[in-house]
């Protein structure tokens, strides 16, 4: 397969010390939104593209960071209206804070800073790990961070209005917790919406949760062990995990049970990063197979983890590349955002030998074979996404 990657932003990183997470987002218009860190300053910016990735600028001022000096950790996500919600740490373990962009037209327009957690020794408060955050459809949101002294993870909800919850304590873990959080919500296969949280304890102990009640109440799902060390959370009707065992990719996804499935076992892999949609999981991750310093490859599962496809190479260069970012679109293709050397870069792979086919209640009654569900059974009176191949 041939790819085209594009420069996002020279002298940049992506953040959230390089864990793959939120740091890539497609609009509702078809634009993306990357999140890069400045190499010198330290200041974060989101850079915007409207061309599948040829040509990028900054959202708001051109050259005009979003953030503020020292930024750590930033994180993205984004609402139905296309509003994004940056969450970010000032330094290492230090206090987490919030913008909302709210757009209009083909503008964003910056909120004031908003303060999650202050950082100290006991949570609720934050110290030390890492952060992410999930935003609801209908603008609620929710922070996931932890503080490593009390060892402690939690959750705090900011609703639709601006107002913020008190921060909810979903695991003591009786030891240090470099938290490395993960959040992010999806519909359950009885259909009810879920939100599931990955917390890690310094020991690589790793659990993963979830809540039914828009995260009032939290369940413990499964001990995902210690070998999960580095691992993405992804959903879209399933709930699944990447992480990595002794340089292999592994997913753990549930169905009607949770299942543990071999991604890669080239004993040659790291940082892995993961979306779904229906039964359709991509995995992007580094590989070190092809050059010492480490490229990017993904590969593509169309039955929920049990058969993966080849790996593709997205890079096979000397020059270092890892931390990829992985997210998907309504046409089925797959963004991918990642550090290579000094400059952050971007590529948008077509769901090769497939198209979309939207239909109202019925199928077209002929010229199309082979149709496929990309996500759910039709439902009367809905839209639906169908997959289709061939003429």
């Amino acid at each position: 397969m041939t790819m085209t990657n594009y420069l996002v932003r020279s002298n940049s990183r992506v953040t959230g010390y390089g864990r793959p997470c939120k740091r890539t987002r497609r609009l509702s218009d078809g634009s993306i939104v990357v999140a890069v860190i400045d190499r010198t300053n330290y200041y974060g910016y989101l850079r915007r593209s409207t061309n599948g990735g040829q040509n990028w600028s900054d959202i708001g001022n051109s050259g005009e960071a979003v953030g503020t000096a020292n930024d750590n950790n930033m994180m993205i996500d984004v609402d139905s209206s296309d509003n994004i919600y940056m969450v970010f740490t000032k330094a290492s373990g230090g206090a987490v804070y919030l913008y909302k962009f709210t757009r209009s037209g083909d503008s964003w327009t910056k909120g004031s800073s908003e303060t999650v957690a202050t950082a100290d020794s006991t949570f609720p408060k934050k110290r030390g790990g890492t952060i992410d955050i999930w935003v609801a459809p209908n603008g609620v949101c929710f922070v996931a961070y932890g503080n490593y002294y009390d060892a402690a993870g939690g959750i705090r909800r900011r609703n639709a209005d601006g107002t913020w919850e008190t921060a909810i304590k979903v695991w003591d873990g009786g030891s240090n917790i470099d938290t490395l959080p993960m959040i992010c919500g999806y519909r359950a296969a009885d259909g009810t919406n879920r939100i599931a949280l990955y917390i890690r304890s310094a020991s690589n102990q790793a659990r993963a949760y979830y809540s039914t009640n828009m995260g009032a109440n939290w369940t413990y799902i499964s001990d995902l062990g210690t070998e999960a060390k580095f691992v993405s959370i992804g959903s879209g009707y399933k709930e699944a995990y990447a992480y990595v065992s002794s340089g292999n990719i592994r997913l753990k996804v549930k169905d009607s049970q949770w299942n543990t499935y071999t991604v890669d076992n080239s004993g040659l892999c790291d940082n892995p990063s993961v979306s779904i949609a229906g039964n359709l999981i991509r995995v992007a991750y580094r590989y070190n197979g092809n050059n010492s310093a480490g490229d990017i490859a993904y590969k593509i599962s169309g039955d929920l983890g049990q058969t993966w496809g080849s790996r593709v190479d997205v890079s096979n260069d000397a020059t270092a590349e890892d931390f990829p970012a992985i997210d998907y679109d309504d046409d089925g293709g797959i963004n991918i955002a990642w550090e290579r050397g000094t400059e952050v870069y971007f590529t948008r792979i077509p769901l090769a030998g497939w198209r979309k086919l939207k239909y109202l209640t019925e199928p077209p009654s002929s010229g199309w074979n082979k149709l496929k569900f990309a996500s759910e059974p039709p439902v009367s009176g809905a839209w639906n996404k169908l997959l289709y191949e061939g003429e």
